[in-house]
């Protein structure tokens, strides 16, 4: 009888408690047939018992591309709502200009209507990469969109600013015809 001696003994058994008993069974008799075609060559065959199928949950590591662009389309849903609110609310100020030239000619619409116009793009795109979300296009694009949102609530944050600024500045907004301050 062949008796395995050293690290491999050891390795053997930890991944022989992790095998089911039926392919155990025919890990063993592989392991017999090759320790006898090996006998008498000067160098042993090394038989490694094959990977286990059971994959690792990530708690803390970097997560699977799949969870990145679940994330990624989350956290562009999540900006994609904002610049939504944004746009509903400031589109009712006289001074406002969209640079979208597309949601420029909605916003004269009722407010449904630029609602669903982006929640529709955005769904659309969403359906396309979570369909491919195991790729890594898919992931690549999930970035892009996401930046590209990014530089959109980039622009609405120095949009208020000068917005601010602007509206605490009585040299600009005294009305030039009247002189009255504009609120």
């Amino acid at each position: 009888m062949i008796r395995p001696e050293g690290p491999c003994a050891i390795q053997s058994l930890r991944a022989a408690r992790r095998i089911a008993p039926d392919r155990l069974d025919a890990l063993i008799a592989g392991l017999r047939a090759s320790a006898i075609a090996s006998e008498g060559s000067p160098t042993a065959a090394v038989v490694r018992p094959a990977p286990s199928t059971i994959r690792p949950l990530v708690l803390f590591g970097w997560p699977t591309r799949a969870r990145r662009v679940v994330l990624l389309l989350a956290l562009t849903w999540a900006l994609n709502l904002f610049d939504l609110g944004s746009t509903l609310s400031e589109s009712r100020r006289h001074f406002f200009e969209e640079l979208n030239p597309v949601a420029s000619a909605i916003l004269h619409l009722p407010a449904y209507v630029l609602v669903s116009y982006k929640a529709g793009l955005v769904l659309i795109g969403s359906v396309i990469l979570l369909w491919l979300r195991r790729r890594h296009v898919a992931e690549m694009a999930a970035w892009l969109v996401f930046s590209a949102y990014v530089g959109v609530t980039l622009r609405w944050a120095a949009y208020y600013t000068h917005l601010l600024d602007t509206l605490q500045d009585p040299a600009i907004n005294v009305c030039p015809v009247t002189g009255e301050l504009r609120w």
